[in-house]
């Protein structure tokens, strides 16, 4: 019997829910600024948007809400 390595790779991508969630931030403060994400030429790639399903790369989220903070 052959033995099988699992490897964990880190989540890319989380919904809305797990940005309120990893950022401590409300509903409507983390769909604002996803919104605006999607509006920016340089962030607008980071968020996938499907009918009503919307998918935020985290890494980027993370970069545009420091650079928002400051």
């Amino acid at each position: 019997m052959q033995d099988v390595q699992v490897v964990k790779t880190p989540q890319l991508y989380t919904d809305v829910k797990g940005i309120c969630d990893m950022f401590d931030l409300s509903d409507s403060t983390t769909r604002r600024l996803v919104h605006e994400m999607q509006q920016s030429k340089k962030w607008k790639k980071s968020v996938i948007a499907y009918g009503r399903m919307l998918r935020i790369k985290i890494s980027d989220f993370e970069s545009f809400f420091q650079a928002k903070s400051y």
